[in-house]
């Protein structure tokens, strides 16, 4: 039986620096030797229930347990589906080369169960270090869900070149846990970034490089980190590409530009390339993308990722919104990234989802789910002075916080409700 290539880099680092860290946690560190040991004593007791190739789901929590239970299913054939508690995904066999099956984020409906392959993996990796620079003397910190593609991303690059892993929930011991272990690069969801501003932002610019990505980054939020001193990458990212799919460099974060390991173009509604600086379909393909979806037939030719965007002649990327975020209001098409980065700038506005709703006037009209202090009115005002009328809500709902999965994205099928039922 071959090693999958994320157990290789764990054993080869064990062989050649068995007390190199590997994982630290609040309960202390972990070498590499001692998580292999743990991966094999684990491999021993669950080897016999898991047939080569069977599907496996895998409990991911952000501990040490879950790690060792996810290169553990590897290390015995298995191909594992790291799930939230009390989630099963069983019975499946993946094919030949698949390393392990992850789950969309689910924020705009069901999520899609993504098979990844050794090759997207080693791919993947390779790509981000040429584009971030990470190294073994680096130690990244990661408060993101395991069950996701963010999370998992973090290990890899990590035990690729020998670095360590510092894994803690987001939650209020964060800060003390950064000023202990001291990390030097983090991946962050814009909402932790607003977040650790307002509550702890000599923690955060403490780290030497953020990845920042998951979701839009509102211009606001991104001056606010400037103006606080944050070295940050800008990111664009899918699970079908495993991570990773244009990054800026730390010198210029609204430079989106493609890692070298994928080939981004942007497509018209027939497929057919656009001209350089006109919006269409982003579409990607290359050695990170995957082979297809788990019991769906293989894909055929680049992946479209759903989202809006364009293409310059420097092969800068811009990200729109997803296609099913643009609605079109009075016959305009609207954009609900762009107008959600302009009400995020609004004085008292913490946080903001906009959903197209069915409008007598309007056809589709825009409402806003806000997390603000100002009431409708205001909100009404400010939005006047910056959008256009096609683009302003016409419905404000008020909310303590927008609703999230567990990723921090916003959960846009609850938001949905909302609006249904307060409207």
């Amino acid at each position: 039986m071959n090693t999958p290539i994320p157990l290789a880099w764990l054993r080869r680092w064990a062989e050649t620096d068995h007390d190199r860290t590997a994982i630290v946690t609040a309960g202390g560190e972990v070498s590499y030797g001692q998580l292999t040991d743990m991966v094999d004593a684990r491999s021993a007791v669950i080897a016999s229930g898991v047939s080569d190739r069977e599907v496996v789901s895998v409990p991911a929590r952000l501990d040490l347990t879950s790690v060792v239970e996810l290169f553990a299913t590897m290390a015995v054939g298995g191909v594992p589906v790291p799930v939230v508690a009390g989630t099963r995904i069983d019975g499946a066999t993946a094919p030949a080369g698949d390393c392990i099956v992850i789950n969309t984020s689910g924020s705009t409906g069901a999520p899609r169960l993504v098979r990844i392959t050794e090759n997207n993996i080693a791919a993947a990796v390779a790509a981000s270090r040429r584009r971030l620079g990470n190294g073994e003397s680096d130690r990244w910190l990661l408060t993101l869900p395991i069950h996701h593609i963010g999370g998992l991303s973090v290990l890899w690059r990590s035990f690729e070149v020998g670095g360590s892993v510092a894994m803690a929930p987001f939650d209020p011991d964060l800060p003390k846990f950064i000023e202990r272990t001291a990390p030097t690069m983090a991946s962050m969801v814009p909402t932790m970034v607003h977040r650790m501003l307002k509550a702890f932002p000599s923690q955060l610019a403490a780290i030497d490089r953020l990845l920042i990505g998951g979701a839009r980054m509102a211009p606001s939020l991104r001056d606010r980190a400037e103006q606080a001193g944050l070295s940050f990458h800008l990111t664009y990212g899918a699970t079908e590409a495993t991570s990773q799919i244009a990054t800026s460099p730390l010198s210029d974060p609204t430079r989106l530009i493609p890692i070298d390991a994928v080939t981004v173009s942007v497509v018209d509604d027939e497929g057919v390339a656009v001209s350089a600086g006109d919006q269409g379909h982003v579409q990607v393909d290359g050695a990170v993308v995957s082979p297809g979806y788990l019991a769906s037939e293989p894909r055929r030719g680049p992946h479209l990722t759903g989202d809006m965007g364009s293409l310059n002649e420097s092969g800068v990327l811009t990200i729109l919104g997803r296609s099913d975020d643009m609605v079109v209001s009075g016959g305009e098409n609207v954009y609900l990234d762009k107008v959600a980065d302009a009400i995020r700038g609004f004085d008292g506005v913490e946080d903001v989802a906009l959903i197209g709703v069915e409008d007598i006037e309007w056809g589709t009209a825009v409402a806003a789910v806000v997390v603000s202090s100002r009431p409708d009115g205001a909100l009404t005002d400010m939005a006047r002075s910056v959008l256009a009328g096609h683009e302003r809500p016409k419905v404000w709902i008020h909310v303590d916080e927008i609703p999230r999965l567990a990723n921090h994205k916003h959960d846009r099928s609850r938001i949905r409700e909302l609006v249904e039922e307060r409207r």
